[in-house]
């Protein structure tokens, strides 16, 4: 139970109180004393938040094996790239990216597929103002691009707007 200096009330657990206060929440128990000392007393029975993940330790040998397959595979993807530029579903690339860079990844320490699996969460929904008809050239007026590109995205998203930047 969290001292009173470590509550955090939120409007989720404003609305759970009322819902156990008015007895309709969906586990309600006997309906809990109103008022502010009840909300505190509410908060003060919630579980614990959750530990944040923490990324798996790897020895040196691990560390060393990550950098030779990420070394490995952006060679890799150099030629797959240069394959790709010739013919994109060639029996090359598919080679290079299933059989080299894949099979790389999965032999990589558990650290490693922690931060990767990080990052692909963090990046979630990547958008570029690009995709939207925006020039960046600093001639032409990209407002209306960048407006319907942060108008595409639901909740949180990354808005790319190019290494360059776009006058705004």
């Amino acid at each position: 139970m969290p001292p009173n200096n470590e509550i955090k009330p939120s409007a989720d657990n404003l609305s759970a109180y009322l819902d156990n206060l008015s007895g309709a929440g969906a586990g309600a128990s006997a309906p809990a004393k109103g008022g502010l000392d009840g909300y505190l007393d509410y908060l003060q029975n919630q579980p614990e938040p959750a530990a944040p993940k923490t990324a798996p330790e790897r020895t040196y040998l691990e560390a060393t094996n990550d950098f030779i397959i990420d070394t490995a595979n952006a060679a890799a993807g150099l030629v797959k790239s240069g394959a790709d530029l010739v013919s994109p579903e060639s029996s090359v690339s598919k080679f290079i990216d299933e059989k080299i860079i894949k099979d790389g990844q999965a032999k990589q320490s558990d650290r490693k597929k922690f931060f990767r699996a990080e990052l692909a969460a963090k990046l979630g929904e990547l958008v570029s103002v690009k995709d939207f008809g925006a020039e960046g050239d600093g001639v032409t007026d990209d407002t209306a691009a960048v407006q319907a590109a942060i108008n595409s995205v639901a909740g949180s998203a990354t808005i790319f707007f190019g290494v360059t930047g776009l006058p705004l």
